[in-house]
């Protein structure tokens, strides 16, 4: 009975929300009529860019569109039209802006002119705050846009100014770096810059700002500071994709002191541990895992160098650390298969794969060592091993395809060398 009352109470205030108009009042009207019906009202314009079946749309829909203080401001100073970018008229709405990013709100004035934007959820305060700063002639993006053109590089308005380019997904890395750059290595430990190197110095999984700049530095070299702002692994992600980064970038420019400072940093947390990436709204975007990434960083560094002594010491010291993990095995030889054709490397990968198959004769590591040894010209032996491999798929009812067609290479092999 209580359940019964308690469900019929959230209905009637559901209701009571739609009565009242606490709910933002989309208008049933199509976009040729949109800045007509807006200069006839004296009011601005929000486009909101959304399709069935978004989850991050209708949380919008659900929290801030039905809050009173929301909807009392953006029916009091907006026209609202929401745009279904997969549906209907939506559909040629959409070729006007290209919005790829659901949700996306678009603020214009009366006359179709883009004044704000914002992509993604927002509280009900914070979409409230963004609402006022659309219609505000000094808060809104266009106007920050116009005083960055004008050459304003003021260290709080670029903050400022990175902050509303992150809300469009505009952010890029001069900005960022023009801001941090207004800034002393004493100012860097203030609250609102420990957050800001936290968010952007790496932002969508790329690193913004160069390793060797005070922002990356006063990260690296104060992580228990920043370990009281956020979690502990968090911090530890963020500074192991920059070290990662880094370490690709030292290789592809052959930057060997930039190199070995990444290397000896990354040393630390080479663990086989997972690194989840999460955003600050807390949405996972990447994870890493750190598996012996000095030993192949430095094969890869010297392989790209043409140092075949190096290469071939730290890639003997890899091969002897994974000599016993079958899966680590395959993999290097499957790679070397695929991406080698001189017979040193296959050599070495069929010692691998061999050696995989020994610990564990899977389905996989039976498939590869087959296919190295029809790559090096050893058709018998590869026949019976890809017999052997198609023996583990029958008894495991899986597909076998891939070791079909390699058997019937290794035989039209065979058969040309027997004519």
């Amino acid at each position: 009975m209580k359940r019964i009352l308690k469900l019929v109470a959230i209905y009637f205030v559901f209701c009571a929300n739609f009565a009242f108009g606490n709910t933002i009042d989309f208008r049933d009207i199509s976009y040729s009529a949109l800045f007509e019906v807006a200069q006839k009202e004296q009011k601005a314009v929000l486009l909101y860019f959304h399709f069935d079946g978004c989850a991050a749309c209708r949380k919008m829909e659900n929290t801030a569109f039905i809050d009173k203080n929301v909807a009392e401001f953006y029916n009091e100073n907006f026209i609202c039209l929401d745009v279904n970018t997969r549906k209907g008229e939506g559909i040629e709405t959409n070729k006007i802006y290209n919005v790829k990013l659901h949700p996306s709100f678009i603020y214009l004035n009366k006359e179709g002119n883009v004044l704000h934007e914002i992509k993604g959820v927002y509280s009900p305060e914070e979409f409230l705050i963004q609402a006022k700063n659309a219609i505000d002639p000094k808060q809104n993006l266009m106007a920050y846009k116009e005083q960055y053109n004008q050459g304003n590089r003021e260290a709080n308005f670029l903050y400022e100014y990175c902050m509303k380019l992150r809300n469009c997904y505009e952010l890029d890395s001069t900005l960022i770096n023009e801001y941090l750059n207004t800034q002393s290595v004493e100012d860097l430990s203030k609250e609102r810059n420990i957050r800001f190197i936290y968010e952007f110095v790496l932002h969508n999984l790329e690193t913004t700002v160069p390793f060797e700049s005070d922002a990356v530095q006063f990260l690296l070299e104060h992580k228990s500071l920043f370990n009281n702002y956020f979690e502990q692994d968090q911090v530890d992600s963020r500074i192991i994709w920059i070290l990662s980064n880094t370490i690709d970038q030292a290789i592809a420019q052959q930057n060997e002191e930039l190199f070995n400072k990444a290397i000896e940093m990354i040393s630390n947390y080479d663990d086989e541990k997972v690194y989840a990436y999460k955003k600050i709204d807390g949405k996972t975007s990447g994870v890493m895992t750190i598996n012996n990434i000095v030993l192949t960083s430095k094969m890869a560094y010297y392989k790209k160098s043409g140092d075949r002594d190096k290469y071939r010491e730290y890639q003997k010291q890899y091969v002897s650390v994974i000599w016993d993990d079958d899966q680590a095995l395959n993999s290097l030889a499957m790679n070397y298969y695929k991406k080698y054709d001189d017979s040193e490397q296959l050599e070495l990968a069929k010692t691998c794969a061999e050696r995989a198959v020994e610990l564990e004769s899977s389905y996989s590591n039976s498939l590869t060592y087959a296919a190295l040894l029809y790559k090096l010209g050893e058709y018998h032996l590869a026949l019976e091993q890809a017999e052997a491999t198609l023996s583990i798929a029958q008894k495991e009812d899986r597909e076998d395809t891939a070791v079909s067609t390699l058997m019937k290479k290794i035989n039209e092999k065979a058969n040309q060398l027997d004519r």
